[in-house]
């Protein structure tokens, strides 16, 4: 039977809903900090799309004078998850204060929810067959100057990701493997250590678990969109980018040493020279303004899911001549400042084959 992308997905999360933590775990006293909303009202209205099975609780704790946060999966199971949680959390936390929250089961795209204040979108967006779209339907439900945070997936700097992907899968491996978790490090441990699919295997915490494993390398629905794919839709569903959350490498002012003026490109040129070369090593996360009215950009849309390198990599070049600096001279100059990869878990061991300054440009170049 064929199935839309939204079916697909929402009976993926059915049966491995996501994150897979324990029952009784609960948030860390602090976690959720950066996800407070700063804007001028008082008591916001809060919605959370894609929450999964712990961001309600989290969104909660970390705004308990909300005058409502309102709670939305496709997947029921999620859903019913989320909300025992929250119900354990005011069991074992009494002393803390926690707003109203409302749970619904369903696609954010076409629930009437009334408007909000602040809208979270947690790795929702790059798990939609039109991410354009879905967004502006997000900023549809904003406030005026409401506030949106935004956390996606990059483009190009999931390349080792989508190629190990398709490497698992060519052995034969399918997420409805019971003996996924084993079968998969079976697979990848046939690789020599330093092969960069292996690198990127072991590097993701995802892989303890079946839910992980499927979530990262066998997910049904997985379509990111480039910074500048992401800046015209953002245009277009009229929000402002106002500040970047994620980690400080990968972020667009990482680049404004090399440039020497932090002018001379865009943000979101940045982040596109970055994600063409591999750097966004963070998911992306956008802090949006709605604005009063949105506006047509004319910049030509990528139509291609994933990009050859020789693509990504001509058109970093092209975005850092705009500044009068070369890739070489890029290439050179990451060598210093970031380095080859490193664990996450163990930061003395290297993760070969996954940064652009370990191989020969010419050679990337000619990989169409």
């Amino acid at each position: 039977m064929n199935l839309t992308p939204l079916e697909a997905l929402r009976r993926q999360y059915e049966r491995f809903p996501y994150p897979p933590i324990p029952f009784l775990a609960l948030p860390r006293r602090g976690q959720g900090a950066d996800l407070r909303y700063s804007g001028p009202k008082a008591a916001p209205r809060i919605l959370v799309a894609g929450c999964g099975t712990l961001e309600t609780v989290v969104v909660a704790q970390a705004h308990p004078d909300a005058s409502e946060v309102v709670a939305v999966d496709l997947s029921a199971e999620s859903v019913a998850i989320s909300r025992r949680r929250l119900s354990w959390m005011r069991v074992a936390r009494p002393w803390r204060k926690l707003p109203r929250v409302r749970f619904e089961v369903g696609n954010v795209s076409s629930l009437d929810l009334g408007e909000f204040d602040f809208v979270l979108a947690s790795n929702i967006l790059h798990h939609n067959s039109d991410p354009s779209h879905l967004l502006k339907t997000l900023a549809g439900k904003l406030k005026p100057h409401g506030l949106m945070r935004v956390v996606t997936y990059p483009k190009g700097s999931r390349y080792w990701m989508r190629e190990t992907s398709r490497w698992l899968k060519a052995r034969g491996l399918k997420a409805e493997s019971e003996a996924l978790v084993r079968e998969s490090r079976r697979a990848i441990r046939e690789l020599p250590i330093g092969n960069p699919l292996r690198s990127c295997f072991e590097s993701q915490p995802e892989t303890r678990t079946r839910a992980g494993l499927v979530d990262a390398f066998f997910n049904a629905c997985e379509n990111p969109l480039s910074p500048l794919e992401w800046e015209r839709a953002s245009v277009e569903a009229g929000l402002k980018l106002i500040r970047e959350g994620q980690d400080e490498n990968s972020r667009s002012d990482f680049l404004d040493d090399f440039l020497g003026d932090a002018e001379a490109l865009s943000p979101w040129e940045k982040l596109q020279v970055l994600d063409d070369t591999w750097e966004l090593c963070a998911n992306p996360v956008f802090w949006f303004e709605k604005t009063d009215e949105a506006h047509a950009k004319d910049r030509a849309r990528t139509t291609e899911s994933s990009e050859s390198l020789a693509t990504q990599l001509r058109r970093a070049e092209k975005i850092l001549t705009q500044a009068g600096k070369t890739l070489a001279e890029y290439q050179s100059w990451l060598r210093k400042a970031a380095g080859p990869r490193v664990n996450p878990r163990t930061p003395d061991e290297l993760l070969r084959g996954l940064s652009l300054v370990e191989y020969d440009l010419a050679e990337l170049k000619a990989r169409d």
